[in-house]
């Protein structure tokens, strides 16, 4: 006997598809946001890079990190290489941030950004006059 086997031409497509929908893929790198009394802290997943490699920028409330790795030239023959160009970009708004203030510091592959609230835009508490 036979068994008619059924396979549409397009699942192989769809398979190849949802390599892309890993979340490293999707949103470049992991990173948490927290806001503090003083302003805000930004912890960065960046393994494998150096702090050369990687480019920060404030300017009009938004905060951009970039992390670039370049291809080496190399005279090694490969069988299979992965590892090539890579280029990760996020941006977050973060408002009234004292940008001359901002520090950053890369430890075990995470970048941990610290970026002080402007003076005017800390929140003061007014009390009401009877």
């Amino acid at each position: 006997m036979f068994r008619l086997i059924t396979q549409n031409p397009m699942d192989e497509f769809r398979r190849f598809g949802e390599i892309f929908n890993d979340d490293f893929m999707r949103q470049g790198f992991k990173m948490d946001v927290q806001k503090t009394d003083d302003g805000y802290l930004v912890s960065a997943d960046l393994p494998g890079f150096t702090k050369d490699e990687i480019k920060m920028s404030y300017e009009k409330s938004i905060l951009t990190i970039e992390a670039i790795k370049e291809t080496k030239e190399e005279t090694v023959e490969y069988l299979h290489k992965e590892r090539t160009y890579t280029h990760l970009k996020r941006t977050l708004h973060l408002p009234d941030v004292e940008a001359s203030k901002i520090k950053a510091k890369l430890e075990h592959g995470v970048l941990n950004i610290t970026l002080p609230k402007t003076k005017t835009a800390q929140e003061i508490l007014i009390s009401i006059e009877e």
